[in-house]
């Protein structure tokens, strides 16, 4: 089984490196970008399994970086991070093509489950 690459995208060194402590102990290979612009450089780059996404971030934020995404035809998988629990935003992101959302704050589990959701499937 090869080795899964999943990339993080936010603008948070802290969350970055939270996400990074936590999927390392999966031995998956992680890149790390610090806002919506970077992640679409890298994606032109290397292959990418996963994108684990903040909403917020400058330059490009998460849903302008999901509509990239689409035009560009990257088929790749989407787990959103966020704060932000309103209605209205999570059908928004579930209709821009996410396949997952995880609320901040956020713990381990909730990031595995969500990144083996997807893997299995």
């Amino acid at each position: 089984m090869s080795t899964k690459h999943i990339l993080v995208a936010d603008d948070e060194a802290h969350t970055r490196d939270t996400l990074n402590l936590i999927l390392n102990s999966r031995d998956y290979l992680i890149t790390e970008a610090s806002d919506g612009i970077q992640a679409l450089e890298i994606l032109e780059q290397s292959k990418v399994d996963l994108i684990i996404l903040d909403v917020r971030m400058p330059r490009m934020g998460g849903l302008e970086f999901l509509d990239e995404l689409d035009k560009r035809k990257l088929n790749v998988p989407v787990i959103v991070i966020s704060g932000i629990t309103e209605t209205n935003f999570i059908a928004q992101l579930e209709k821009s093509g996410c396949e997952d959302i995880v609320f901040k704050p956020f713990n381990e589990d909730d990031i595995l489950e969500a990144v083996d959701r997807i893997f299995e499937n």
